[in-house]
C-alpha cells in the first residue's frame, strides 16, 4: 500500500525515539544513572540538534511546522512542532534522539546505483558456546563461530520508488525486513526495492543460513546507496532483522559475540588457525529453526566451565594452536549436548579420538558436527584419511572442508 508522505506511519518522533533505542541498546547499561548519562546531551550539541529538529520533521513532510516555529527557542520550537504528538517524556530525551537523527544522516546515501549486490558467508557452527560475561560483569549468551567461506549467499537489490520492499523467495522474510531496515536508514522511508537471494548453504543444518542471507541483503542495499557502515552498525540490523545472528560478519579477526544483542563481547587479536573439517550431519531428516529452539538454560557449574574455556580459547587464538582449540571446541559440543542432542555424537568423538583429529566442534542449534584436524600438521593427510575409513564403516555421510 502506498502512502502519503504525511502519513502517521512516517511519524517523525517514532523515527527520532527508535534511534535513541537503538543507541542505549548499543551501550547496554545496566543502572539507571548510566542510563540516564548516556541520554544526556551538552549545551555545545545544540546546533546540532536543532538541525537533527529540521532533518526529522522535513523528512515527514513536517515542513510547515518547522516554517513556524524558526526564530523561536529550542523549547518552544519543538512545542510548535509535535503539538499534534504525543510529547516525549523530557525534551532532554527529545534532543538526545535528534543528536541521534543528525548523525545518521550523514549516513544517507547521495548517490543510487540501478542495482546493488552483497554476499554472506556460512560457518560451520561454533567453537565455543554459553554464557558469558562483558567488561561490566554482566552475562549475556555468546558464541565463537568457526567460519566456512565455501558456502555463501548472494543478493541483488534493485531500488524502486513504490515505498515497499520484496523479496525472493517470497519466504525469506528475514532477508527482506534487513532490506527494509537498511533501506530506511540509507535511502529514506519512501524509497522501496526488491531483493532477490541465492545461495547454497543448506538450511536448517545450523551453518547459518539464515544470517548469510541477512548479511547479503544488508549488503546489497549498502552497495546499491554507495554508503558504508562499521561491522557494529550491520549487525544491529541483522539482529533486529533476525532476533539472534551469528559473527560471520568479523571475518579479520575471531569473536566472542553477543548473538542475541549484537554486541561483540571480546575481540581476540587474530583469527583462528586454520582447521581442516569433516562435515558429518548427524540428522540428515531433521531440521532445526533457530527462531524455535529454545535457548540453553546453564546450570551454575556450566555457567562456571565457560570461565576457563574462554580463558584457554584466547590463548589457543593468539599462539595459532589448533590443538587447544579443539579441545575448546569438544568441551563446549559437550556441554550442550543435553539441549539439542546430536544422535551418536560419542561414536563421532571416538572416531576422532582415534583418527588424530585435534577434537569435535558442534553447530549448537542445528545438527552438523565437525572432526578437527590441524591444517598445517605434517599428519594431517593421514588422520583425515583414517577417519574418512571410520566414518564409512559406521554408515556416515560427511564432506571435507579444508581451511
Amino acid at each position: 500500500m502506498l502512502l502519503p508522505p504525511d502519513s502517521p506511519d512516517f511519524n517523525p518522533i517514532e523515527d527520532a525515539f527508535s534511534k535513541l533505542k537503538a543507541m542505549l541498546q548499543g551501550r547496554a547499561e545496566r543502572t539507571i544513572d548510566a542510563l540516564r548519562a548516556g541520554a544526556r546531551i551538552p549545551a555545545s550539541s545544540q546546533l546540532v540538534i536543532e538541525s537533527g529538529l529540521k532533518d526529522d520533521f522535513e523528512e515527514g513532510s513536517y515542513a510547515h511546522a518547522i516554517s513556524q516555529a524558526r526564530g523561536r527557542s529550542m523549547k518552544s520550537a519543538t512545542k510548535n512542532c509535535i503539538k499534534s504528538q504525543s510529547p516525549p517524556r523530557s525534551l532532554q530525551s527529545w534532543s538526545a534522539a535528534l543528536l541521534i537523527k543528525s548523525r545518521t544522516s550523514k549516513m544517507m546515501a547521495k548517490t543510487m546505483k540501478p542495482r546493488g549486490s552483497g554476499q554472506g558467508f556460512a560457518h560451520h557452527g561454533e567453537i565455543l558456546q554459553g554464557v558469558f560475561e562483558d567488561a561490566n560483569a554482566q552475562l549475556f549468551r555468546g558464541l565463537v563461530t568457526f567460519p566456512l567461506r565455501h558456502l555463501s549467499s548472494k543478493a541483488v537489490f534493485t531500488p524502486n520508488s513504490n515505498g515497499c520492499v520484496g523479496v525472493w523467495p517470497r519466504s525469506n522474510e528475514k532477508a527482506r525486513r534487513a532490506a527494509a531496515l537498511t533501506l530506511r536508514r540509507v535511502g529514506g522511508a519512501q524509497r522501496g526495492g526488491h531483493v532477490e537471494i541465492s545461495t547454497d548453504i543448506p538450511m536448517g543444518r545450523g551453518l547459518g543460513s539464515s544470517t548469510a542471507d541477512v548479511l547479503a541483503a544488508i549488503h546489497a542495499v549498502l552497495d546499491c546507496f554507495d554508503a558504508f557502515w562499521r561491522p557494529e552498525q550491520i549487525m544491529q540490523v541483522a539482529v533486529e532483522a533476525e532476533t539472534a545472528c551469528d559473527s560471520t560478519l568479523f571475518s579479520q579477526n575471531s569473536v566472542l559475540f553477543a548473538q542475541r544483542d549484537g554486541i561483540v563481547l571480546e575481540a581476540f587479536d587474530r583469527p583462528l588457525p586454520m582447521i581442516d573439517v569433516i562435515s558429518v550431519d548427524c540428522a540428515p531428516e531433521t531440521t532445526v529453526s533457530t527462531l524455535e529452539f529454545q535457548p540453553a538454560l546453564y546450570d551454575d557449574f556450566e555457567v562456571e566451565a565457560f570461565r576457563p574455556l574462554r580463558s584457554v580459547l584466547k590463548r589457543a587464538v593468539r599462539l595459532g594452536d589448533a590443538g587447544l582449540v579443539g579441545k575448546v571446541a569438544t568441551a563446549s559440543g559437550l556441554i550442550n549436548q543435553r539441549f539439542l542432542p546430536k544422535p551418536r555424537l560419542e561414536e563421532l568423538h571416538d572416531i576422532a579420538r582415534n583418527s588424530g583429529a585435534v577434537g569435535i566442534q558442534v553447530a549448537h542449534s542445528g545438527t552438523v558436527v565437525g572432526l578437527m584436524f590441524d591444517h598445517t600438521s605434517p599428519h594431517r593427510q593421514n588422520a583425515i584419511e583414517r577417519a574418512m575409513i571410520a566414518l564409512d564403516r559406521a554408515a556416515f555421510s560427511f564432506q571435507i572442508f579444508a581451511a
